[in-house]
């Protein structure tokens, strides 16, 4: 028997698969983590699917099948656009950072992570509207921090302080917990060398 569901969320990863059709990582309010296909949206003229993009907030409609272990998007609205941050890469690098971060520690299909879906849609909002770089590090050094946090990941007397530092420090802690290095921390690790010396 086919599942449906419906769902805010905001996808964390995309990655093509097979010819025509793209995987989704989103990170949902109900369910947590979920990993979904979206048939067909590399296929041309698929207009439906072409937004699906890491960053984009809001609402999946879904779709598993009794024998399927991935749900299908059928339906999606977006609600917060994120072109904004592709276009500055420093807001790229740090939105990519956090997403990582999340999607590496959280489960699939676990509902106690729903709660991380606002911190990174407000993560995503917040960034758009960034331009300075100290801010835009600031706002990932809150996200981070605040999931280490609510995950129980890190230890109550953290530094508060949002300096890059101790972002480096959080970033560290993750890699730590996963056994598993984050992708984007030298690159991050490289803007904040520019970010010194400039």
């Amino acid at each position: 028997m086919e599942q449906d569901y419906k769902d805010k969320g905001v996808v964390l990863v995309a990655y093509d698969s097979g010819e025509n059709d793209r995987v989704l990582k989103i990170l949902t309010e109900k369910a947590g983590k979920l990993s979904v296909i979206a048939k067909g949206a590399r296929r041309p003229g698929k207009r439906k699917f072409n937004q699906l993009e890491p960053f984009e907030c809001g609402e999946f409609k879904l779709l598993r099948g009794a024998r399927s272990s991935m749900y299908r998007v059928t339906n999606y609205s977006i609600n917060h656009p994120a072109p904004a941050i592709r276009e500055n890469l420093d807001r790229f690098l740090v939105a990519t950072f956090c997403c990582e971060l999340v999607n590496s520690l959280t489960r699939e299909e676990s509902p106690s992570d729903g709660p991380l879906t606002e911190l990174v849609t407000l993560l995503i909002k917040t960034l758009q509207e960034l331009t300075d770089t100290r801010e835009i590090l600031r706002a990932g050094f809150i996200c981070s921090r605040s999931t280490l946090s609510q995950l129980g990941l890190l230890a109550a007397d953290f530094p508060n302080t949002p300096t890059a530092h101790n972002l480096i420090r959080i970033a560290r802690r993750a890699e730590e917990e996963t056994d598993r290095p984050l992708k984007s921390l030298p690159h991050l690790v490289n803007m904040i060398q520019r970010l010194r010396a400039g």
